[in-house]
């Protein structure tokens, strides 16, 4: 179990300072309370627990993206095993059985999730004035509709997909042109309507330092959003690709870059609730729309199935898996070494995804089926 660390600490007072308006938690007061909760059990009792899922609820997308992983999912799901996307009731079921377990903030993603015919009935089974709610999009399809609808259906934070601040860089890794002129419209829309924005940036080695990256992050600081930083996976249509893989150096250049902006520009594993370093399982996991849960987007192996198993009884095994026990202080699929040579070898090879974890995880135990089917 890690224990506080100073950057964790003040990467959770910057998080907590930028939610802190008073006006905001008069609307969502049971939100304050279930964050305070969970603050709890980190600072005090020493304890980890689930408080974020990113949820992927439909595979359909409006662009074709150089770097995309969501084809695998369904060629795998559709093709050799039969399955079906989880259905409306399904996915509500899903958020009944994570808000059990105190989670409280809720990523929708796809695909492109604004394609979802059901979005608002999923928004609102979250209870959104006690969850913390964010939209994942490429922006194409957010207009000044899309953001009084979803501000009405309580939702926090929209995060748009934004590669380079360099219009063709952009459109080139869409495969398709015009893309980066929505985006910019969208992101003033969210801005009109008083989103708090993040800008999810996906890099790679090549990438890390280009100008493209370095125009995003004056673009980020000058308006006061977040920008996040992904790194680059040989998965989906980057299989193989390990020269996309991070080094030494450039995980210290982006430690660098999160502290001198005071965390404002940040690695996806930076730290919410006071721990550094990967907080895959421990704090939050990934559902694919087929109902695999994954330990994050990029570890593309199913600890077990939404449909066969409890969200509880899949968590808690897979916390026996010492890499997902304890926090690394990398990316475990992108940068530890050890953890690539177990798994990754066979994941950056593998077209199915995700790979059953019981063939390449070392579970003791077999997982309890459910006694009730996830749709009563």
């Amino acid at each position: 179990m890690s224990i506080i660390d100073k950057e964790g600490l003040l990467s959770f007072l910057v998080r907590a300072f930028r939610l802190s308006s008073f006006f905001y938690f008069l609307k969502k007061p049971l939100l304050l309370l279930r964050i305070a909760k969970v603050a709890f059990y980190y600072a005090v009792l020493k304890k980890n627990i689930l408080w974020k899922a990113d949820l992927s609820l439909l595979g359909d997308c409006n662009l074709n993206c150089q770097h995309c992983f969501a084809h695998n999912f369904k060629t795998t799901a559709q093709k050799k095993y039969n399955k079906k996307e989880l259905s409306t009731v399904e996915i509500i079921s899903v958020i009944k059985e994570c808000s059990s377990m105190g989670i409280f903030n809720f990523d929708f993603q796809g695909g492109e999730v604004l394609l979802h015919s059901d979005l608002e009935t999923i928004i609102k089974a979250t209870k959104p004035s006690r969850s913390y709610i964010n939209i994942v999009t490429n922006g194409i399809l957010f207009n000044e509709d899309w953001a009084v609808k979803l501000k009405r259906w309580g939702v926090d934070e929209i995060s748009f997909s934004l590669d380079s601040y360099i219009p063709e860089e952009h459109d080139n890794l869409r495969n398709k042109p015009e893309v980066f002129s929505k985006l910019m419209k969208a992101i003033k829309i969210a801005q009109k309507y008083k989103f708090q924005i993040l800008i999810f940036t996906t890099v790679t080695h090549k990438t890390l330092r280009s100008e493209g990256v370095r125009c995003l992050h004056n673009f980020t600081l000058k308006n006061n959003f977040i920008q996040q930083l992904f790194i680059g996976i040989p998965i989906g249509k980057w299989l193989g690709r390990t020269d996309i893989l991070i080094n030494d150096d450039d995980h210290k250049y982006m430690e660098k870059l999160a502290k001198n902006t005071k965390y404002n520009i940040r690695r996806d594993m930076t730290p919410h609730f006071f721990r550094s370093g990967c907080p895959a399982v421990k704090e939050s996991f990934y559902m694919t729309p087929y109902g695999d849960i994954l330990p994050c987007p990029f570890i593309h192996i199913s600890l077990g199935n939404i449909r066969d198993h409890y969200l509880k009884d899949i968590i808690e095994r897979a916390l026996t898996i010492e890499e997902f026990k304890n926090y690394c202080p990398v990316c475990l699929i992108g940068e530890d070494k050890g953890f690539i040579n177990k798994y990754g070898k066979k994941l950056f090879q593998c077209e199915e995804s995700p790979i059953n974890g019981d063939e390449i995880l070392d579970f003791k135990t077999n997982l309890p089926h459910r006694l009730t089917p996830l749709v009563n």
